[in-house]
């Protein structure tokens, strides 16, 4: 990506001097820098260079932020109130197939991500039964976000109902609770003016940072459904090179982070996931179904006779046919009542999962694809699970001003948006996989770096640690040969986490455009293509979105299974 906003070849170096000039560009780069901190402090972030050439940014951001605020607490709402009524359905009905079926809906929400429940919300609800527009309407405002908030109140329902659950499970087995009960209060009364009451305090917590990751987490949903949001906002300074837009919306999503974030750690002490949701039979078909993907990522691009770069524009737009299951009426290259390939004339031609825009075989693509989001994820959490635990064993085993000097740091660092560290990488490093690896990097070591952090905090008072102090042991001999070994099953099982997430992360940086790029396929660009032709050839996207959620949805239900196997507190007794 061009280092300056006018990269015009049209210009001349003369008109691009005036330019510099009219804008301060000409100036030193520390004057430029202390004139901008000054102006940003009295809400000044300058001009638009592109977008909308010198209108005032923060006019452009604050007639953007109250839609995307409001979707918002849309999205709030409605995952607030349907997480509280599965985790207390759940918790009333421990280890039943209720509780099965509640905690599955809550999984389901955290393992696939937003926009492919926009996209699905986008075919089957707008499109299909045309209950709600596809794009947003400003003349039908509340009805256009109706969708777009469904989308993304997936995920804050499944983290409401699985910390509700695990809260109101702690408080019914309560003394006090049972002697409410001997004394004759109604079921009702006792959910709601006693456990509800005391089991809210933690999950009032956790509102705020999910309040704002659905705010800074919205832009791929905006962007679907055309909305004229925050989101949609720093996309489109991304993409043209619009430097003050692009500043102004990281510092307010930055902003915004860091603040919940604050509140948070002041009441840390109160929080406590010990949250189970999955089985050990779920686990273990979710470690099957993740060697079955591998394996296929591994072999399937030479299953057929197709290569990954092989473009047969004749064969552009089929549709999956597969010998054998063409006979059972199914992936038979029937398409509006009639046969793709037999009209064609490509009788002994096959396509398993059929083709794209430029003729390319999908089956291919979408195994290669999933080899490279895979190896993304890998590596970036490898990487980021030694610098997160490493950086919350010191952080948590001191405390003090050292806890509090690195936790302000990790929450700076948090705060940056992902999509604007890619950008940045894409300067200085070629864009493709090495500067995804590196942007991962940055800030994903900090969720392993609050779970080490916690488990230390937990333990290090414990007394063999105590003992080994006494006896006179060094401070990093006491953290990796004493607390180090009790913890470390821990951090292993909630590493895996990191893997979906790191995938997840990957595949929204594809969709929108700064990931991995073409020829080279990941699972997210292969989304990204197929939403563009998702209502005539609607198998381009969902090929791409079921291997994603298979894959999301399969580390989720392992890292949960292997969370319990780790904690016996967990376990059923």
């Amino acid at each position: 990506m061009p280092g300056s906003p006018f990269n015009d070849e049209k210009l001349t170096e003369a008109q691009k001097a005036l330019l510099y000039a009219k804008y301060g560009l000409d100036q030193p780069f520390l004057t430029r820098f202390i004139t901008y901190l000054k102006n940003m402090l009295t809400g000044d972030f300058g001009v638009s260079y592109a977008i909308n050439k010198d209108f005032s940014v923060s006019s452009m951001i604050s007639s953007r932020l109250w839609i995307s605020v409001k979707l918002g607490f849309m999205a709030m709402i409605i995952g607030t109130i349907l997480g509280l009524i599965l985790g207390i359905l759940a918790a009333l009905n421990h280890n039943t197939w209720i509780d099965t079926l509640c905690s599955t809906i809550s999984v389901v929400g955290v393992s696939v991500p937003s926009y492919v429940f926009a996209l699905l919300l986008c075919y089957f609800i707008a499109y299909k039964l045309g209950l709600f527009p596809i794009l947003y309407n400003a003349a039908q405002q509340g009805k256009s976000l109706v969708l777009p908030a469904i989308a993304l109140s997936f995920s804050p329902t499944a983290n409401i109902a699985r910390f509700t659950r695990s809260e109101m499970l702690d408080v019914l087995n309560s003394d006090y609770i049972l002697l409410v009960k001997s004394k004759g209060l109604k079921d009702y009364k006792v959910i709601l003016k006693h456990a509800m009451r005391n089991s809210l305090i933690p999950i009032v917590t956790i509102m705020g940072p999910i309040l704002v990751g659905l705010l800074t987490g919205s832009s791929v949903v905006e962007k679907v459904f055309g909305i004229p949001g925050l989101g949609t906002l720093l996309i489109t300074a991304i993409q043209s090179n619009d430097y003050n837009v692009t500043i102004a919306c990281a510092f307010v999503y930055s902003l915004m982070y860091i603040v919940a974030i604050f509140v948070v750690d002041v009441l840390y002490g109160v929080i406590d996931p010990r949250i189970r949701v999955a089985k050990e039979g779920g686990a273990l078909i979710a470690a099957v179904i993740i060697v079955l993907i591998t394996i296929m990522a591994i072999i399937g691009p030479g299953l057929n006779e197709h290569t990954f770069k092989s473009i047969i524009t004749e064969h552009a737009n089929l549709v999956p046919r597969i010998p054998g299951l063409e006979k059972l009426g199914i992936f038979d290259g029937m398409r509006n009542g009639e046969n793709q390939y037999v009209a064609k004339g490509f009788q002994n031609v096959y396509y398993w999962f059929g083709t794209d825009a430029l003729g390319r075989d999908l089956f291919t693509r979408v195994w290669s694809g999933t080899r490279i989001s895979l190896m993304i994820a890998l590596v970036a959490v490898l990487i980021d699970v030694c610098i997160g635990m490493i950086y919350g064993l010191i952080s948590g085993f001191f405390g003090g001003a050292v806890d509090m000097i690195m936790q302000r740091i990790a929450e700076i660092l948090n705060g940056i948006p992902t999509l604007v560290i890619v950008v940045l990488f894409g300067l200085v490093l070629k864009p493709g996989v090495t500067s995804i690896i590196f942007a991962l990097m940055i800030t994903g070591w900090i969720g392993m770096e609050r779970i080490t952090r916690a488990q230390v905090l937990k333990v290090k008072e414990q007394e063999y640690v105590l003992a080994a102090k006494t006896l006179g042991a060094k401070d990093f001999y006491i953290i990796f040969k004493e607390i180090l070994p009790n913890i470390f099953g821990q951090i292993i099982a909630e590493s895996m986490f990191s893997i979906p997430n790191a995938i997840f992360t990957e595949a929204y940086l594809s969709f929108v455009g700064v990931g991995v790029p073409e020829p080279t396929a990941s699972l997210g660009s292969l989304i990204s293509s197929g939403y563009n032709s998702m209502i005539t050839y609607p198998h381009m996207l969902m090929i791409p979105v079921v291997v994603l959620a298979l894959l999301m949805l399969s580390f989720n239900l392992l890292a949960d299974g292997l969370r319990d196997a780790f904690d016996p507190k967990m376990q059923n007794k």
